[in-house]
């Protein structure tokens, strides 16, 4: 290919993005002698690397630009002989003036070279590459990473290739470009020519091979958009991350949630900062709108998201365990895959009991001693006023914990750990609290003595523990063989899952209400015993009513909330009113004394009338307030009576058939 061609493309190549338009290759044509094949570079701006030299025209060829070219020489320092099929050479390209664009994923480097070589065999040493390196450190740790760190020990790579046409009368161009990562801080450049014939042994082992006129630039995409993603729905009374992604005009993507003004409207139901939606509690079907801005390089893009808010009827059962010695103990390991996602309801109302006082919600182990063991955990509190914490151990693999702050007690938060083959996520919420990087090679599946829900066991001093034992409630246990997204923790943790969902393996929603088994309703019969033994005794955990937030309200659940609601805060006011009442009328006997005893203190008679008649109609004001109040309360009485006669299935009320969705509530007692 020619020249002029090759220069076309070049331009086309160089323009796809905005650039700096500035070639960072310092000495691109190889006019300055300089030393090279003497080892890898250490400092910006020189070339070196394997067996090579600088020279001018040479067998037949013309360097492309100038009066000098790079000659490739041999696979190693020293000339011919060496490990490798190739020879390299280096330079190191300083990018930190680019360093806060690079810390937020918007930098690329594109890269080029032309190439040639001396006429012969076309099917033999012919192959070129040009090569980008991101690394993290100083320039000068680059030899000693490149010989001694696995592969390489750069960040991220790329390269291009090209094939010589074996014609000394033209260059052909290779080319690549290279996304850096956020924690690049310099660049490599690499020419290279390829030896089909490994390792020949003569001198020189490349029969003229050359590289011109290297050329690397910064490129900065433009701005060109501006999207807001997470879920279209979201619950009552919660918290939902969502996030704001700049779109470029290479294709590229950056996530700038931190970077965004946000605002949601209307805000007297909900609030945002950092992504991070904040709602109320909603009476009746609500929607908001959430829009992030962002500014880059003076373009500014707004962009919307509407949300629908859904109320939550909580109901059914959950368990109750005393911290002491209840649990429930699985039939069958719950954990059987490599990649899998545990989450629950809980709500720890104090210290947990056990050796070392651990709220534990899940817990399936194996009978090793201290942390050789494999072990999947979830925990509301790790040792008293410890962290919450996430905990996984293959068969292989060093154990990983994660751990964020410990909830308040006496609240339900809903906790959910996923494990593919690259994260291991802990979430609280449905919200994200931390993660890493997944390091395990093993499987999960352990003795079953130890696969507990509330219980947590652990061989110390060669003796197996009951180290954490579960003071509070516990609901809507769950296993999925693999990792739920983020999205799908969001919405699974207020609804009930479908008859046979795909990759439930294992759940116990607890609504069973008495007996001593908690059933696996997944399908898969990993049903769970209370306690010890299958006879009722002090380990198991209780039934009790559940008011975890699962199960979203259909209009005629919302209504009959609603109603219950306001039928509770009418009786609250009954009882503030009376409390009132009573006060007054001591107030109205204390100035009956006064006035009798003709002791009046600092106030004269008249003072004294006054003040009788004022709290005598204050209390003839309330009495009328209370016979209206009692009026409203017995016609909320009576909606709530019709709402109950009404036909139709006590539970058709979604169309998932998610329980707590028609609840109807019995009237507080007066």
């Amino acid at each position: 290919m020619k020249k002029q061609v090759m220069f076309v493309l070049a331009v086309i190549f160089a323009v796809s993005a905005l650039s700096n338009a500035q070639n960072l290759v310092v000495n691109p044509g190889f006019e300055t002698p300089e030393t090279t094949g003497g080892g890898w570079p250490s400092t910006y701006g020189d070339w070196n690397g394997d067996y090579s030299s600088i020279v001018g025209a040479s067998a037949g060829i013309i360097p492309l630009e100038g009066s000098k070219m790079l000659k490739f020489l041999g696979s190693s320092h020293g000339g011919s002989g060496g490990s490798a099929n190739s020879c390299q050479v280096f330079q190191i390209i300083n990018v930190s003036s680019y360093a806060q664009e690079i810390s937020v994923g918007k930098v690329s480097v594109a890269a080029s070279a032309y190439f040639n070589r001396i006429a012969g065999d076309s099917q033999t040493d012919t192959k070129f590459y040009v090569s980008i390196f991101a690394y993290a450190g100083e320039p000068s740790s680059f030899p000693w990473q490149w010989e001694t760190s696995p592969d390489g020990g750069k960040l991220a790579r790329a390269d291009g290739f090209v094939y010589s046409d074996g014609d000394p009368a033209t260059w052909e161009q290779g080319q690549t470009q290279l996304a850096l990562p956020t924690n690049t801080d310099f660049v490599i450049i690499g020419v290279n020519a390829n030896e089909d014939i490994y390792n020949d042994y003569s001198l020189p082992e490349f029969d003229g091979h050359f590289a011109d006129d290297v050329y690397a630039e910064v490129i900065i995409p433009a701005l060109v958009g501006l999207e807001v993603t997470g879920p279209d729905e979201v619950a009552e009374d919660s918290q939902t991350q969502y996030s704001a992604i700049a779109l470029y005009d290479n294709n590229s993507t950056s996530d700038v949630t931190d970077l965004a003004v946000w605002s949601v409207e209307p805000n007297v139901i909900a609030d945002i900062e950092a992504g991070l939606l904040t709602t109320e509690k909603i009476f009746q079907p609500e929607a908001v709108t959430i829009t992030a801005q962002y500014t880059e390089d003076g373009n500014t893009f707004d962009a919307n998201k509407p949300v629908s808010l859904f109320a939550i009827c909580p109901s059914g059962n959950a368990l109750q365990f005393d911290g002491v010695d209840d649990y429930v103990a699985l039939s069958e390991n719950a954990v059987t895959t490599t990649q899998f996602t545990v989450a629950a309801w809980a709500n720890h109302y104090g210290h947990a009991g056990g050796y070392w006082k651990q709220n534990t919600i899940f817990s399936q182990r194996d009978y090793s001693i201290g942390d050789n063991h494999s072990a999947v955990v979830l925990m509301t509190e790790r040792i008293e006023d410890g962290p919450a914490s996430a905990t996984i151990r293959s068969s292989s693999g060093a154990i990983q914990r994660l751990v964020y702050t410990r909830q308040p007690y006496g609240e339900w938060h809903h906790y959910a750990m996923t494990v593919d083959s690259e994260d291991f996520i802990f979430y609280i919420d449905g919200v994200e609290v931390n993660r890493t990087s997944n390091q395990q090679n093993g499987d999960y599946v352990t003795g079953i003595d130890c696969v507990d829900i509330g219980r947590h066991k652990y061989i110390t001093y060669f003796v197996l523990r009951d180290t954490g034992l579960f003071n509070g409630a516990i609901d809507d246990v769950r296993i999925y063989d693999r990792a739920l997204s983020a999205e799908e923790v969001q919405m699974s943790m207020h609804t009930q899952p479908e008859s046979n969902e795909p990759n439930l393996v294992g759940y116990w929603n607890f609504d069973e209400g008495e007996g001593q088994v908690a059933h696996d309703t997944s399908g898969n019969g990993n049903n769970g015993q209370l306690g010890s033994a299958p006879d009722i005794d002090d380990s198991d955990p209780n039934w009790v009513d559940s008011n975890a937030p699962v199960g979203i309200c259909t209009l005629e659940g919302l209504l009959e909330r609603n109603v219950n609601e306001a039928l509770e805060i009418k009786l609250n006011i009954l009882d503030e009113i009376l409390e009132a009442l009573a006060r007054e009328d001591a107030s109205v006997n204390i100035l009956g004394g006064m006035f009798g005893e003709l002791d009046y203190g600092y106030l004269d008679k008249r003072d004294i009338r006054k003040a009788g008649r004022e709290i005598h109609s204050a209390i003839q004001s309330e009495e009328q307030a209370i016979h209206l109040v009692e009026k409203s309360v017995d016609d909320l009485e009576d909606s709530l009576d019709v709402l109950a006669s009404e036909d139709g299935p006590p539970d058709s009320n979604s169309t998932n058939d998610n329980r707590n969705t028609n609840r109807l509530l019995t009237p507080p007692k007066r």
